[in-house]
């Protein structure tokens, strides 16, 4: 009699290791639990000793390796069809070159964001509209409310905008930001699968 085999596989798996079996890319669910730790410990590929790569699969060739593994197999694909490895070597842990790095990106992206929003209050002349809405309002002397409101609004305005403040989302909500990463990571991997089946390319496509 024969098992039922439930496989679901990820568009994008980034992975660390160089050998690369079914467990590591796929949900695996079989009610006999042996032939699934069976199918989850078929091995995919082993990476070559590079520094990154990227291999595109098809899971009718995962399903032709199940099948010579577990014959008896009745193998239903509720996932992606083709799907992508990203090999990377393992990070080294965090020291002060890492610090560096978030230090300056920070500091760039401060004195980008700085620049940008005096270069907008400058062509949309700010502060000649705070000195309208002044004389506007009767008031002879600029006494920095406006200014205060506009400095708050403007803080509050974007830490709603981005979902983030100190460190923390504000929302369990995407930000757009993260909308649009997710976008261009699914347009992406889109191209890389497009491609591979255009070459008849099955593993490396870096």
């Amino acid at each position: 009699m024969s098992e039922t085999v439930y496989l679901k596989f990820e568009r994008n798996t980034m992975l660390y290791e160089r050998k690369v079996i079914i467990g590591d890319v796929a949900s695996v669910y079989c009610t006999d639990k042996t032939i699934q730790a069976k199918i989850r410990a078929i091995k995919l590929l082993t990476i070559p000793d590079v520094k990154k790569g990227t291999y595109v699969f098809s899971v009718m060739d995962v399903i032709e390796r199940i099948s010579k593994v577990c014959p008896d197999a009745d193998v239903n694909n509720i996932g992606e069809c083709d799907f992508i490895i990203e090999y990377k070597r393992k990070p080294p842990s965090k020291g002060v070159l890492w610090f560096l790095k978030i230090f300056a990106s920070c500091l760039i992206v401060f004195i980008g964001s700085m620049y940008t929003i005096m270069a907008y209050n400058n062509d949309v002349g700010v502060n000649e509209l705070f000195a309208k809405v002044y004389e506007l309002m009767g008031v002879s002397e600029n006494n920095g409310i406006l200014e205060a409101a506009y400095s708050i609004g403007l803080t509050f305005g974007i830490a709603v905008f981005y979902n983030h403040f100190v460190g923390k989302k504000l929302s369990d909500t995407p930000t757009p930001v993260e909308v649009q990463m997710r976008s261009y990571e699914t347009d992406v991997d889109n191209a890389v699968v497009d491609r591979a089946s255009r070459n008849k390319e099955e593993f490396d496509v870096s």
